[in-house]
Order: structure tokens, then C-alpha cells, then sequence
């Protein structure tokens, strides 16, 4: 949230302690000295009967329940929004923002997670179909997706993926192709 004596801080807490106080939610801090203060707004959870009802088609939230997807973007935004999707969806995201924190990510998960999501372009001139082939050679098998923007996607990016057995999916799925994605994936893993 910010270092000691910055002021940082204390302007994260009072923004997320107003938030719960809108919505009608405590809030929790979990602080270690010298790596910083995690805040978290605490509010009950839904009956199974209150959430929303997916579309034809769609999985319930509970399909991807314990999915572990590793997403791969070296944009802390973008992952975010994906991690948020994800979450929203039952699954349990790892964030990673580059080739090496991707494979630290499965090492710590001791296997391949149940599905990889990548940008197509990483730090350092690492590419999102290289963080597949290392992680698939490492951890094994698993099912990948490129997530692009509508400007990322060409015929021979496309190619390519296809190739190599990886989904070539819009990053802001509003098709639902991730979902749907996502949801034979966690069929398969079964």
C-alpha cells in the first residue's frame, strides 16, 4: 500500500475503509513489517440461490470452481481485470507479468495449472507462446490461450497458436469464448 512515513498508506486505508462503509462491510488489515499492509474489505457471502444465473450455455459460477489459471501480461492492469473475471467465475487465478514469474508461479504450484492465459507480447523479447513451450515443457501439458486485443490479432499470429495448440481468445471476451474456453478445460482436468 506504500512505505512507511510516505502517506501512502494512510490514504489506501481511508479509501478502502469509506468503500466498506458504503457497501455496509468491515474491514480487515493483514501488515508485516518492512513488506507492507494488505487491507481487505470483509462482507458476507451469497447464498448459492442470490447469485446471478449464467446464460445458456455459459457454466455456473461453481463449474470452475479450484480451476487454477496463470495469468501471464505484463500489464498489472490487464491482469487484473482478467484475475477479476476469473474470480468472478469461481476460479483461482496466479498472476504472473513475465516468463520468469510465470515459471516461478507453476514451480511454487508444484504442476501445470488447469490453464494458461497470456499476452502475446512479454518483457524482455519473450513472447506469450513462449511462456507456453516453457511451461509445457516444464510442468506439462496444458491448455493455453492468447489473449489479444483487437489489434494484437493477425492471420499469422493465428497460425502460429493454432500449431502449437493455443487458443487464440479477445481479451475482453465479449463473445464469451474465454469462458467457454475456460469451462472444456475444466472439463477435461475433470
Amino acid at each position: 500500500v506504500g512505505e512507511s512515513g510516505s502517506g501512502k498508506s494512510t490514504v489506501g486505508r481511508a479509501i478502502v475503509r469509506r468503500a466498506g462503509q458504503r457497501l455496509g462491510h468491515g474491514l480487515a488489515l493483514v501488515s508485516e513489517p518492512g513488506r507492507g499492509a494488505c487491507f481487505r474489505i470483509v462482507a458476507p457471502c451469497a447464498d448459492e440461490d442470490d447469485l446471478p444465473r449464467p446464460r445458456a450455455g455459459e457454466p455456473s459460477l461453481s463449474d470452475l470452481e479450484e480451476m487454477v489459471v496463470l495469468v501471464v501480461n505484463p500489464s498489472a492492469r490487464a491482469r487484473a481485470a482478467v484475475v477479476e473475471k476469473l474470480e468472478l467465475w469461481g476460479a483461482c487465478p496466479m498472476e504472473a507479468g513475465d516468463l520468469i514469474e510465470a515459471v516461478g508461479a507453476a514451480a511454487d504450484l508444484g504442476a501445470a495449472p488447469d490453464m494458461i492465459l497470456t499476452a502475446p507480447s512479454l518483457p524482455d523479447g519473450a513472447t506469450g507462446l513462449d511462456a507456453v513451450r516453457t511451461l509445457r515443457a516444464y510442468f506439462g501439458q496444458a491448455p493455453a490461450a492468447l489473449l489479444v486485443d483487437r489489434t494484437d490479432a493477425d492471420d499469422a499470429l493465428g497460425r502460429t497458436a493454432e500449431a502449437e495448440d493455443v487458443d487464440l481468445l479477445p481479451m475482453d471476451d465479449e463473445d464469451g469464448r474465454l469462458r467457454a474456453a475456460l469451462a472444456v478445460a475444466h472439463e477435461v482436468r475433470g
